[in-house]
């Protein structure tokens, strides 16, 4: 059907009036005559009965029958016709580990939801292995990790890489020397930051049998830094902001080979356009972020 056809049909059925409607509608009562016949002819079926000396339209059982829906097709197709001009709701959810949301994302959510007000996140917290499987069964669209777990479905890359760094206490003799003998194994609280790390401290720090605590998770480490021997071994942009919280410890960088503390971005290959634009806005938007921090940070 024709949307001219469907309108000057309805304009009939509201002025009772093959002429008044087609004053309503600018044309001439030729043209809406014209408009109604091949409506009828389109469907089948005659809508108008037509009879001399009576200027009222009257309706045939078929012409009742498609009022509704002639009224239904308007709405829909106004629908169809608006879709360019709606404001889509656009969602990414992305899963990331404690550390990295509470840490290292916090403040770059903040700054994407504000710079991307038409688009929402939905923020989860996992362990990196469930969110890689999390983005391989498309329960998330972004996968955000510390360590890398491969599916076929799945491609990734190194969003960020830090140096690891040491906070001791300003009086302890590593701060002057940075000797890490000068450090006991028993005043150590340790994290496990990943197995890249936990293999080399394994094989770095052989020597040292025992340590003061090991802690499940990253922000509980300032509580346990409470004497003069106490240490640890963070990512510098950890480091930056324990430091204010730990009264007389300062950040040292001895002279030793370390690995660095990577996090990884990962999503699925395949992607619909729009999630696939979605997430290439996130993605470069936290690149960006990422690289001013480690800018500022030195």
């Amino acid at each position: 059907m024709k949307y001219e056809d469907v309108l000057t049909f309805l304009t009939v059925v509201e002025t009772q009036n093959l002429a008044q409607a087609a004053r309503e509608l600018f044309i001439s009562q030729g043209t809406a005559s014209i408009r109604i016949r091949r409506l009828e002819e389109e469907l089948g079926v005659t809508l108008l009965y037509r009879q001399k000396g009576i200027k009222n339209a009257a309706l045939t059982p078929y012409g009742e029958r498609l009022i509704p829906i002639a009224q239904n097709w308007l709405d829909l197709h106004a629908e169809a016709h608006a879709l360019k001009n709606l404001s889509l709701n656009r969602t990414l959810t992305v899963a990331a580990t404690d550390t990295l949301n509470l840490f290292l994302l916090n403040d770059f959510y903040k700054h994407f939801i504000s710079d991307h007000p038409e688009i929402s996140l939905q923020i989860m917290t996992y362990h990196s292995q469930e969110i890689s499987r999390m983005v391989d069964s498309q329960r998330c669209d972004i996968g955000i990790t510390g360590s890398l777990f491969i599916y076929p479905s799945t491609k990734s890359f190194t969003l960020m890489a830090e140096p690891f760094v040491f906070l001791c206490h300003k009086k302890s003799p590593f701060a002057d020397s940075l000797n890490v003998d000068c450090l006991k194994g028993e005043k150590e609280v340790y994290n496990n930051w990943s197995s890249e790390f936990d293999h080399w401290h394994r094989h770095y720090f052989a020597s040292l049998k025992t340590k003061k605590i090991t802690i499940g998770t990253p922000a509980m480490i300032p509580n346990f830094l409470d004497d003069e021997e106490s240490w640890c071994i963070v990512p510098a942009s950890l480091a930056e902001r324990f430091i204010s919280q730990v009264e007389h410890f300062c950040i040292r960088r001895p002279p030793i080979s370390m690995p660095e503390r990577k996090s990884y971005f990962l999503c699925r290959k395949t992607q619909l356009p729009e999630m696939a634009s979605l997430i290439r806005m996130f993605q470069d938007s936290c690149l960006d972020y990422l690289a001013r921090q480690q800018e500022r940070n030195g």
